[in-house]
């Protein structure tokens, strides 16, 4: 089995001491961001999942086809508007407000769902995909504060 320190997309160097790496079904594989410190660790790593089996090769469901796509469409949405309006959500450009990216994110999330609750939706809207993007954004901004304090702890 392959271990996040060759690739998972998940990894997050958080406490690098105990790796917890797990295959989460439908050819996906997760990881919490701990990875193995020693040759050791490594072992009881790979003890605890012997025997787990990927299921790569069974096809996805209907359901899991329609998941994949809506997340491509979300991520597409996503990297679509960071091109345009470039790293706004994240690295703000503070001309009035010092809030955290994560703090100005969830203001964005509470317009939107004021707006939704008052009726102020234009059609052209999706209000559902904006909601979602600023939901994945919220998990991005902090994953990347986790990230800086990590570096800031360990180096």
């Amino acid at each position: 089995m392959e271990c996040c320190r060759t690739g998972c997309r998940y990894y997050r160097p958080i406490i690098p001491t105990k790796c917890t790496y797990y295959p989460t079904g439908a050819g996906i594989r997760s990881c919490n961001g701990y990875l193995p410190k020693s040759e050791e660790d490594e072992e009881v790593f790979a003890d605890l999942f012997e025997g787990l089996q990927m299921e790569e090769d069974k096809p996805l469901t209907k359901t899991q086809q329609e998941i994949v796509e809506v997340c491509e469409v979300i991520k597409d949405l996503l990297l679509e508007k960071n091109r345009k309006y470039g790293d706004s959500a994240i690295n703000p450009v503070r001309i009035f407000s010092n809030a955290s990216p994560v703090e100005q994110i969830k203001v964005r999330l509470d317009d939107k769902l004021s707006r939704l609750r008052s009726g102020q939706i234009d059609d052209t809207e999706d209000v559902v995909d904006d909601l979602i993007g600023y939901l994945v954004l919220w998990k991005v901004a902090e994953n990347l504060k986790k990230e800086e304090v990590h570096e800031e702890l360990f180096g």
